[in-house]
């Protein structure tokens, strides 16, 4: 017969780990700026993003069942960093496009990088049958009357259809980029399609200047140049709210910004004492998280790690192994003095 009690461990166990989520501290304390930036406009950069922009019916803010209207400078903010312009109407939460008047699309203006993907979801009212156009370019779209001139249209990637037996249906198509191509323009094959949303994703290798100069000043006011490189601060990041401070503007840059510290090289235009790459950033942030038992998360935001961390303290340990050899021996004793009874009786 076994005599240990199990449930003591969850008492006891559970106490040894309280300290194994630490607590961020809001504050709005101030860093003074150390360093200075030195310049807004920096093409070398380079970094690795994919961005996929979703554009809708509420996002293009088309509103008229009827009358087709021009609209431009579109954006998703949380993707790339391409620009939109196009004609269309909207009719029960969609987005309408029609071949009549060799007006009505939607292009690029600017480019999110490499365009690999177009994904159209068609509503359950568009008639089965009919489908999109998609062209891509390398020369920048003015507007989506460029997609019916044949020195404007660029090239004809390939169309999406809606199948017959998806009949008063949603459907959803993805179609993939063959080729480098910098824009992107849809149209209807013929006659009036409604669509939402559409999606295009892109592979982007090169940062604009805005997201750059926003990246810069995060790094200038909250990552503290004065201190070397190879010193981690992972002393003051606690004592003095340097990471709970650099955690909260962090996760305000957009996708694009994370994304310049997360996975670029390039070396940061910024009027310091010492030399700094994005990927030394990178490096001191993440000790910083560390420290705070904090890490990126999938969506590339820095967040609490609810695992406890794999490195114990060992005190603990040796109160681990204390209480275990207590109830051991408990155990045993209790076995004996019940074997003894059981064969006294």
């Amino acid at each position: 017969m076994n005599l240990k009690k199990p449930t003591l461990i969850g008492i006891f166990l559970p106490m040894l780990f309280t300290n194994g989520k630490a607590t961020v501290t809001n504050s709005n304390k101030q860093v003074p700026i150390s360093s200075r930036l030195s310049r807004t406009n920096n093409e070398q950069v380079t970094y690795e993003y994919e961005g996929t922009d979703r554009l809708d019916y509420q996002r293009v803010g088309v509103t008229y069942k009827t009358t087709y209207h021009p609209w431009s400078g579109l954006v998703d903010p949380d993707g790339s960093r391409a620009v939109y312009a196009g004609c269309s109407t909207g009719d029960d939460n969609s987005i309408t496009l029609r071949t009549y008047s060799s007006t009505s699309g939607i292009v690029s203006t600017s480019s999110g990088g490499t365009i690999k993907s177009v994904t159209v979801t068609f509503a359950p009212m568009s008639s089965t049958g009919r489908g999109v156009e998609i062209y891509g370019s390398n020369t920048a779209y003015t507007a989506a009357s460029d997609l019916y001139s044949g020195n404007t249209k660029g090239t004809l990637l390939g169309t999406v259809i809606k199948p017959n037996k998806y009949i008063e249906k949603e459907y959803t198509s993805t179609f993939i980029v063959s080729g480098d191509y910098n824009y992107i323009g849809v149209k209807s094959i013929e006659f009036a399609i409604e669509i939402e949303p559409i999606l295009f994703s892109w592979s982007d290798a090169t940062p604009s200047d805005t997201d750059i100069l926003a990246t810069n000043t995060f790094i200038s006011t909250y990552m503290h140049l004065e201190i070397s490189p190879s010193d981690p601060g992972t002393g003051l990041c606690k004592s003095s709210s340097w990471y709970s401070l650099a955690k909260e503007a962090f996760n305000n840059l957009s996708n694009r910004q994370r994304a310049i510290i997360l996975t670029s090289y390039s070396d940061v235009d910024i009027e310091s004492d010492y030399e700094f790459t994005y990927n030394l950033i990178k490096n001191r942030l993440l000790s910083w998280a560390r420290n705070n038992h904090e890490e990126i998360s999938n969506n590339k935001l820095l967040r609490i790690n609810y695992i406890v961390p794999n490195i114990i303290k060992t005190d603990h340990i040796i109160l681990i192994a204390v209480i275990t050899s207590v109830l051991t021996i408990l155990s045993f004793v209790g076995y004996s003095f019940y074997k003894y009874k059981r064969d006294h009786k």
